[in-house]
């Protein structure tokens, strides 16, 4: 298999035992949820260290993407210029297995990679607000990334059911 995702910056990696077989820079699922890269080649029950932060290269589908567009993982996905089915990253949400983070800069059609901020996503310019509707006046409002999953949050004893997802709601990108 070829590299799924290259380190450009990594933060510390958590450790957990592999549920399958795994190949240095696999992407995959952690078992705590969020987006991962395997960081060495292991066997199944074997204690692997995986990357759930930090800035990456990930092989991608040929399709544009925007920085700044959610980026989601494709198990069986067909990597531009790369053996098909094997698993790429998408921005189209209804094909992606999970949620990988946040695309930081263009990626043609063409190019073979995106440039992905793991377990991350970039505050849109037009967030969508949550209010008090109860009828009352607001005393906070939550920003939503209309692009990704979330889950519920509670407002003034009002419950917005945003989806299952914690690790989605994140703040603006620094």
């Amino acid at each position: 298999m070829d590299v799924e995702g290259r380190a450009v910056a990594s933060g510390s990696p958590i450790t957990q035992a592999a549920t399958a077989n795994r190949t240095a820079g696999e992407v995959m699922q952690a078992a705590c949820g969020l987006a991962g890269i395997a960081q060495a080649t292991t066997v199944s029950g074997q204690k692997l260290a995986v990357a759930v932060e930090g800035l990456f290269r990930i092989r991608k589908k040929q399709e544009a993407i925007s920085g700044g567009d959610p980026i989601y993982w494709d198990e069986n996905g067909n990597p531009y210029g790369e053996t098909a089915g094997e698993g790429c990253a998408t921005k189209v949400r209804s094909d992606g297995d999970f949620r990988l983070g946040v695309c930081l800069e263009d990626a043609d059609a063409t190019d073979k990679e995106a440039l992905v901020l793991l377990n991350e996503s970039a505050v849109p310019d037009d967030p969508a607000v949550l209010t008090d509707n109860t009828g009352g006046t607001a005393s906070a409002s939550v920003l939503v990334d209309p692009g990704g999953t979330y889950n519920s949050a509670t407002m003034r004893n009002v419950i917005a059911t945003l989806g299952s997802a914690v690790n989605q709601i994140r703040h603006r990108l620094h």
